[in-house]
C-alpha cells in the first residue's frame, strides 16, 4: 500500500520483501517492477567478490542467502537513486539481516505466534524481538495488539524516546464493508478523515490500510507532500498476490499464504458462513496441528498436498494427522496439479468455492498453475 501510493506521488521507492512467489527477482522491486536479470546478476557478482574475501576471516560465519539479497537490495536502490526504501524484515527484527539500517518509520502489524523456535513462544517474545528495528527518535506506527504487547510497545517507545502511533487509538477505523471484491472503508487519521476503496478482502487488510496511513500521515509531517486524490488512486491500484487472492472464478478460487495460527484463523473467518474446500499445504516447520484444528472448525472438505519446496511436509503426514479429526472429508493429493483437479470435480451447487492455504509456497503454486506462469530458476 505504501509503496503504491507513493509511486502515484511520483516517488521514485525501493521494495524488498520476501519470500518470492515466481521469481527470486521479485523481492527486489523499484516502482514495483523486479530488479532485471542483468542487474541481478551484476550486484550479486559484486557482492560475491567482498563475501570470498571476508569469509572464514576472524571466525565469520557463512553468509545465507537471505543477507545476500538483502546487500543486493540496498545496493540496487542505491544505484537507482530510489526516494524511499521500504524493507520488510524477514524474521523477528533484532538479529535480522535488514536491521543493518536505521529505520526512520516502522511499521508493527498484529503480532502472532510464528517462528517460535526463533523468537520465543510468547506474544510479548516475539514482539520485543521484532522491535528490535526500533532506533532513538523514529516513529513506530502499531496496528491493533493484544494487551500484553500493547503495554510493551508503550514502554519501549518510552524508553527509547520513539514516537508512537497507534492503530485504534490515534488512528480510528470507523467503517469498512466489502461490495464485489472490493472493500470501502473509512479512516479517521491524525490529521484528516479518509474514505477510502482497495482490492483487497479481509478485516486484517482494513488494519494493514489504517497502519499505512497512520505512517503515511507521519511522511507529510516530516516533509512529504501527498495529494489526498493521488493517496485514493495509489491505494485503488494497490496489488497484492497471494493474499485473499480470488484468482480463478467459475469455481472461484481463493488463494491465500497463511501458514500460522493467526493467519489461519483470519482467514478462516472471511468464509466461516461459507461451504468450502480447502486445499492445504504446509512447510514442516510451521505449527500444523494449531492450524488443522483451527481449519477444522469451518468443517470443509480438505484436500492435504505438497508444494515442490524442500522444507514441504508430505502430504501423507498431513493427512494422517488431519484423519483423525473432524473434517468432512480428506483426500491425500500427491502434487499441488492433482488437488486442484481434485477440488474442481468436487464442486457442486452447495460447494461453490475452493480456498487454497497453509503455505505461501502452495498458493504460489497454484497462482503459476492457473496464470501459466513459468518458475523462473532459482525457485526458492
Amino acid at each position: 500500500m505504501l509503496s503504491s501510493v507513493l509511486i502515484q506521488h511520483g516517488y521514485k521507492v525501493g521494495l524488498f520483501t520476501s519470500p518470492h512467489l515466481h521469481t527470486i527477482r521479485e523481492r527486489i522491486c523499484v516502482n514495483n517492477i523486479p530488479i532485471s536479470k542483468n542487474d541481478f546478476v551484476t550486484i550479486f557478482s559484486f557482492i560475491w567478490q567482498s563475501i570470498i574475501r571476508y569469509h572464514g576471516r576472524n571466525n565469520v560465519p557463512e553468509v545465507t542467502v537471505f543477507e545476500i539479497l538483502t546487500l543486493m537490495a540496498f545496493e540496487y536502490f542505491r544505484k537507482t537513486s530510489v526516494n524511499y526504501q521500504i524493507i520488510e524484515a524477514g524474521i523477528g527484527g533484532n538479529k535480522d539481516a535488514t536491521n543493518i539500517v536505521k529505520a526512520q518509520h516502522v511499521i508493527l502489524t498484529s503480532v502472532g505466534f510464528d517462528h517460535t523456535r526463533i523468537l520465543g513462544n510468547t506474544l510479548t517474545k516475539i514482539a520485543y524481538d521484532k522491535l528490535g528495528v526500533l532506533n532513538t527518535k523514529s516513529t513506530l506506527v502499531s496496528s491493533k495488539q493484544h494487551h500484553n504487547v500493547r503495554n510493551l510497545v508503550k514502554d519501549i517507545c518510552k524508553n527509547r524516546d520513539v514516537n508512537l502511533v497507534s492503530v485504534g487509538e490515534d488512528i480510528i477505523i470507523k467503517s469498512f464493508h466489502e461490495e464485489e471484491e472490493v472493500q470501502f472503508c473509512e479512516i479517521q487519521g491524525i490529521f484528516d478523515l479518509y474514505q477510502v476503496k482497495i482490492p483487497l478482502l479481509g478485516k486484517h487488510q482494513v488494519q494493514n490500510l489504517a497502519a499505512a496511513i497512520g505512517l503515511l500521515e507521519q511522511l507529510v509531517d516530516n516533509g512529504c507532500k501527498l495529494n489526498k486524490n493521488k493517496l485514493y488512486l495509489g491505494l485503488e491500484k494497490v496489488k497484492w498476490p497471494c493474499r485473499l487472492e480470488l484468482i480463478s472464478t467459475g469455481p472461484d478460487i481463493y488463494i491465500d499464504g497463511a501458514h500460522n495460527p493467526h493467519s489461519i484463523r483470519t482467514l478462516t473467518d472471511y468464509f466461516k458462513d461459507k461451504k468450502i474446500i480447502f486445499v492445504f499445504g504446509s512447510s514442516s516447520s510451521k505449527a500444523i496441528k494449531k492450524n488443522l484444528d483451527i481449519l477444522e472448525k469451518l468443517n470443509p472438505i480438505l484436500i492435504v498436498t505438497k508444494s515442490r519446496h524442500p522444507r514441504a511436509c508430505s502430504s501423507r503426514v498431513l493427512a494422517l494427522r488431519a484423519r483423525n479429526m473432524k473434517f468432512r472429508k480428506v483426500i491425500e493429493t500427491s502434487s499441488i496439479n492433482e488437488a486442484i483437479n481434485k477440488a474442481k470435480k468436487l464442486i457442486s451447487s452447495s460447494v461453490t468455492t475452493i480456498v487454497v492455504g497453509g503455505s505461501l509456497f502452495v498458493a504460489g503454486e497454484v497462482r503459476s498453475i492457473i496464470k501459466d506462469i513459468k518458475q523462473e530458476y532459482p525457485e526458492y
